[in-house]
């Protein structure tokens, strides 16, 4: 039994200079990769590049690979088909289905879109998409065997494609726990929109491509690598996210050989890590933790420095709140502003052309009007020669009359006919000429994005560690960083959340033990007596015992541990795996240990205390020295700074039972004053 313990894989780092070999498989490998790019609304820029290159890069691992770029639903559907009979072929012991391109989520499930895809209501995203859920459920179906590993990789969370038609209430894609034996990767955190990049690949298949390629590594510790990367890079604004239930770790390009972990080798790693931390823990900066984590993304001290460094970005983010939203409320000044003057703009020409408008018009009045005071001219003058007539004819009358000797009458008629009217020629009005308008352009106000101070050394974390960001800042600062460390429960997913331990001086707990070994049982009281920040410590009962800032024992009444037992991870996510390698120097001489630990459910747990909403930690591990193994199991629940329940079985190196003992907690002190009930 010892022998198969010790039979596992070098803790040697490999170079990432090293090109990958291509190296002997145990069973055939397939895999499915789509890129879907050409849509006709709302068209990617990187699926197609993405996929080719995902593709190439499986082919010279070993895979035997499914390319399809800018597939149609139907398309898609076949390829899936074709998969899952490839699958029930025993001969295959792994598969692996990659997918680039839009992708939306719909009461908690996700549909992956075909590029000939014309969703205009709710009900057409079932019919003209592919259900991500039922795919892996056929997978599920085909695989069967419990030795067959499937790892599900979506970078498909770009901003939804049919948004002009279909309004969607949430974005993103919805998180889900893994099927058995599988990984599902996602590009970003639940819900949330995922950068498609302005180079060749995407934001985070082009960190995917490098990581992948490095020899020798597991694609968890790719995948932490790829978080940790993008999460850099980005500044915050994409976080990448996984769910797992893989039974053993699963290597793009394995190892050819097979190393014996013995004693000394494992204390000159543990030594070798604690060198590494001690510097990066030293540089008390957020530069030299990413490096650390980045090198040793499943360690003994990962877990502590994620926990570190999350509290360090958290707490820098607090103290640059005002300056992001300074900053914001600048982009939306700037805005604002565009939008005042355009509005100013287009009121000035309005303005302008009432006026010109009112000018025609008043040109128009003066024509009438002089046209009339003509027309009442000429009457006057027409007027005026009548009644000249008038008096004429009555002169000649009267001289008639006065001459009635005269024989011959001279008549005389004058008549004066003046016609001299003159039409009122009304004017024409003539467009108004392009020179007498003063059209103002368009006037755009822009503000300079200047990075903050936190935005500033992830960005120099990026340049040392070769993560330049694709995105401009100018675009990512129009984003929220992302919270990645809580998500809620939703159907078929049990949430993730932070650990949230804050020790504080004071904080004290009782539990109940008993020795199911003897049948007898005990009071154990813990009280914490002192909290250094510094040195990543607190202590206990005045010293009887240590444990680092997450609660790891750092040393017990057996002796000094080398580096922490790392049971507790920064996030409590089920699924989520880890290795705890330890050295401790007891009183018999140098015990070396080793765990393999894990999230395995989310539960209520009744204890004296009361019942608790509680994560699951398994931690199996054995003694290098002894031969022995044991089995620890944690309740855990986040915001208590001790473990609601504890069990331990202790076997020696014939299987037989040394101890076994069950922790439970009678009441406590600290952060929660109440239990946590399920809702």
């Amino acid at each position: 039994m010892l022998a198969l313990c010790l039979l596992v894989l070098g803790l040697g780092l490999p170079s990432r200079a090293n090109a990958p070999p291509v190296l002997p498989i145990t069973g055939e490998r397939i895999a499915l990769v789509l890129g879907n790019a050409a849509y006709s609304s709302s068209a990617l820029l990187n699926p197609g590049n993405d996929a080719r290159a995902i593709g190439q890069l499986l082919t010279t691992a070993g895979f035997s690979v499914d390319l399809l770029l800018d597939a149609s639903t139907a398309d898609m559907r076949a390829a899936i088909q074709r998969m899952e009979e490839r699958l029930r072929d025993p001969r295959v012991k792994t598969a692996l289905f990659y997918y680039a391109g839009h992708a939306v989520q719909l009461d908690w499930r996700n549909f992956l879109i075909g590029v000939d895809s014309r969703i205009r209501r709710i009900e057409d995203v079932p019919r003209q998409s592919v259900d991500l859920s039922d795919v892996l459920k056929r997978f599920g179906d085909a695989k069967r065997q419990r030795d067959k590993q499937l790892v599900v990789v979506l970078d498909a969370c770009r901003d939804n494609p049919f948004r002009s038609d279909l309004r969607l209430s949430q974005k993103g894609l919805s998180q889900f726990d893994a099927p058995p034996n599988t990984l599902v990767a996602f590009s970003t955190a639940p819900g949330q929109v995922a950068f498609d990049g302005e180079g060749n690949h995407s934001f985070y298949t082009a960190t995917l491509l490098r990581e992948l390629a490095v020899p020798y590594v597991s694609i968890e510790d790719a995948l932490k690598r790829v978080r940790m990367g993008v999460r850099v890079a980005s500044l915050g604004r994409q976080v990448p996210w996984e769910s797992t239930s893989l039974e053993q770790s699963f290597f793009l390009y394995p190892s050819d050989k097979v190393e014996a972990i013995n004693p000394e080798a494992l204390e000159n790693a543990v030594k070798r890590e604690l060198e590494a931390w001690d510097r990066a823990k030293g540089g008390g900066d957020i530069t030299s933790l990413v490096a650390f984590l980045q090198d040793f993304p499943n360690g003994n001290f990962s877990q502590l420095a994620q926990f570190r460094l999350d509290g360090m970005l958290h707490r820098r983010a607090q103290d640059e709140a005002v300056v992001v939203a300074q900053r914001q409320r600048g982009l939306e000044d700037a805005r604002r502003a565009e939008t005042a003057q355009e509005a100013a703009n287009a009121a000035l020409v309005q303005q302008q052309l009432t006026a010109a408008r009112e000018a025609e018009a008043q040109r128009q009045r003066d024509a009438q009007q002089n046209a009339q005071q003509q027309a009442a001219q000429q009457a006057t003058q027409q007027a005026q020669v009548q009644q000249a007539a008038v008096e004429a004819r009555r002169a000649e009358e009267r001289r008639r009359l006065d001459q009635l000797a005269e024989a011959a009458q001279r008549e005389r008629q004058a008549r004066e006919t003046a016609a001299r009217q003159q039409a009122a020629a009304q004017v024409p009005v003539a467009p108004l000429p392009q020179a007498d308008v003063a059209a103002a352009g368009r006037t755009v106000a822009t503000v300079e994005v200047v990075p903050t101070a936190l935005e500033t050394e992830l960005l120099a974390t990026a340049q040392r560690l070769q993560m330049a960001p694709p995105v401009p800042l100018a675009t990512l600062a129009q984003y929220t960083p992302i919270t990645q460390d809580r998500v809620a429960t939703v159907p078929g997913f049990d949430g993730a959340e932070p650990l949230d331990r804050q020790f504080v001086v004071g904080d004290q707990w009782s539990y109940k033990v008993l020795d199911r070994f003897s049948k007898r049982e005990s009071r154990m009281d813990l009280r914490v007596t002192g909290v250094d920040a510094a040195a990543d410590r607190v202590s206990y009962n005045n010293g009887q015992f240590y444990a680092d800032l997450m609660g790891n024992a750092t040393s017990t009444n057996m002796g000094a541990l080398d580096s922490p037992r790392q049971f507790y991870p920064a996030t409590l996510q089920v699924g989520k795996r880890w290795v705890s390698n330890f050295v401790q120097r007891q009183s018999s001489g140098v015990q070396r240990f080793r765990y393999d630990v894990r999230v395995a459910a989310k539960e209520n747990v009744t204890v004296p205390a009361g019942q608790f909403m509680t994560y699951r930690i398994e931690a199996t591990g054995f003694n290098l020295d002894t031969g022995g193994t044991i089995r620890r199991v944690l309740w855990v629940t986040p915001g208590i700074n001790a473990n609601v329940a504890l069990e331990v079985e202790v076997r020696r190196r014939d299987n037989s039972l040394e101890q076994t003992y069950r922790w439970e907690l009678a009441s406590y002190s600290g952060r929660r004053q109440s239990p946590v009930r399920p809702a």
